[in-house]
């Protein structure tokens, strides 16, 4: 999990225009929206969960609101609370391991690791047993974010096909893919009307392979 990528980018707008110079402000990718939308001068009525970088795009002394970061990443239909997660608040990050590399991930093996990124940004230095009661604040805080985003779940995403203002429709796969130069393709598919569920993969001396993308047509009728 990347969570320190430099980011360059031009602030044309009204005087007085951006102060150049280096930022250490910590963004994530939900603030890319509410910036865009402040330097086009864009109101707007949605709460997002991001924050505009515009006051520090035009000051090199402004400060952006303090906030935790919570990242996850996952496969399947559903999250798995503690996996592949990460928790940033000030200079710590709160990391949980498991899952991503040979150990399986179950939630009774779940560990968790903290880290000073000011002091070790290398992540060196696991400092989860010198400050046990703060990791249990960043696992609270984890817990109440992760029951938020799951209020209005509505478990399985559905992916609509055969609309004329989305045709083909291009399915991605986030598992183990063919070669980019190989090619499978199969005509006249029917599916059924309703939900349904879309398999396909290429068996390949024995073993199932998964496909970089999938793009469905509807033909005519």
């Amino acid at each position: 999990m990347i969570l320190k990528l430099p980011h360059i980018g031009p602030a044309p707008g009204p005087a007085p225009g951006p102060a150049r110079g280096l930022r250490n402000h910590i963004s994530a990718i939900e603030d890319i929206m509410p910036t865009l939308l402040d330097l086009a001068n864009v109101a707007t009525e949605v709460e997002f969960d991001g924050v505009s970088l515009v006051p520090a795009l035009m000051s090199a002394d402004a400060q952006l609101p303090s906030r935790d970061l919570f990242f996850q990443f996952h496969r399947g239909s559903e999250p798995d609370p503690y996996r592949n997660i990460a928790v940033l608040r000030g200079d710590y990050k709160l990391v949980q391991p498991v899952g991503r590399g040979a150990q399986a991930f179950a939630r009774d093996s779940a560990r968790f690791e903290l880290y000073n990124l000011a002091q070790d940004p290398n992540e060196t230095t696991d400092l989860a047993a010198d400050y046990p009661a703060y990791v249990n604040t960043l696992v609270e805080a984890y817990d109440s974010w992760f029951a938020d985003t799951r209020l209005n779940a509505t478990g399985q995403q559905v992916i609509w096909m055969g609309d004329e203002r989305q045709n083909p429709v291009t399915l991605t796969l986030q598992r183990q893919i063919l070669s980019s130069e190989m090619e499978a393709r199969i005509e006249e598919i029917e599916l059924a009307k309703g939900p349904v569920r879309l398999k396909a993969w290429v068996t390949i001396d024995g073993q199932d392979n998964g496909f970089e993308f999938i793009e469905i047509e509807r033909l005519d009728e």
